[in-house]
């Protein structure tokens, strides 16, 4: 529905126009999500995640997304954007590719006895895993985020975790962000939080839906298609039923399970959460 229609509010205000990566087989076909108050959204956004991740306060944002600064038009980006201007943060850079730098400045912040709040697409991540020597410090936390668009190969989150840390050892806190453009609000997760998913603001409603019937939803605790209600999505659609696939865990946070069986791929077609 956001590829094929205009879905926003009247009278029609949006301050800001976000879009998808939408390649599929070399053909754009893009989402737009359209926000008429995103200062609102962000600062709510900025709140949820401390929440989650903990204070913000000594930290460096560093943010390793070559393809999103290549492309532009990105929600993450803003919301990136927003989150650099937290008062709490010691200071924010975006990096494309410059793994060098990337690195260069988190080992500045350790210097200073501050810490590194990293957050990154998982191919970009593991090039620079590749090519530069880094131990990250006691503190440290790296976030996935984007999915696995460009990776070489279906990688699991396990292997993905056993990577990082056979790379830069057990100091760091690793985690995670899930969102897409037709979303205003994102789901965290964090190794060491109490939950042992991803959770969403508690405004946010997720359902289950079973694959062979989305007018049915899935009995608790089985794996189906996740429905999102997001009233950040007030000026546009609140009510997204996507195909991804997730279920319930025990704790009431989210497991994701990466991409129905011939959907449509997407950033997190190929992510596996267990």
């Amino acid at each position: 529905a956001f590829k094929e229609h205009e879905l926003h509010g009247r009278p029609y205000l949006p301050r800001q126009v976000f879009r998808s990566s939408g390649t599929v087989g070399g053909v754009q076909r893009r989402a737009e999500h359209a926000l008429a108050y995103p200062e609102l959204v962000w600062a709510r956004s900025l709140a949820f995640a401390q929440s989650i991740l903990g204070s913000w306060a000594g930290y460096h944002l560093l943010a390793l997304l070559p393809s999103y600064l290549d492309r532009g038009e990105s929600s993450l980006l803003a919301m990136l954007d927003a989150y650099m201007k937290s008062p709490e943060l010691i200071r924010g850079n975006y990096y494309n590719k410059e793994y060098q730098l990337f690195s260069e400045d988190w080992k500045a912040a350790r210097r200073q006895g501050q810490s590194g709040l990293a957050w990154g697409i998982p191919y970009a991540l593991m090039e620079w895993c590749e090519q530069v020597d880094f131990e990250p410090g006691l503190g440290d936390i790296l976030i996935e985020t984007g999915g696995s668009k460009g990776m070489p190969k279906a990688w699991t989150e396990e292997d993905r975790r056993a990577f990082w840390r056979k790379k830069l050892g057990s100091t760091l806190r690793l985690g995670g962000e899930y969102g897409m453009t037709e979303l205003g609000s994102q789901a965290y997760q964090l190794e060491g939080s109490p939950w042992a998913g991803y959770v969403f603001p508690p405004m946010v409603g997720v359902g289950v839906y079973r694959v062979d019937d989305p007018l049915e939803w899935e009995k608790p605790g089985a794996v189906g298609g996740l429905c999102l209600v997001d009233p950040a999505n007030y000026y546009g659609v609140s009510f997204v039923q996507t195909q991804d696939l997730g279920r319930i865990l025990e704790d009431g946070s989210l497991a994701l399970l990466g991409r129905m069986g011939g959907a449509e791929p997407r950033g997190c077609n190929l992510l596996y959460f267990s």
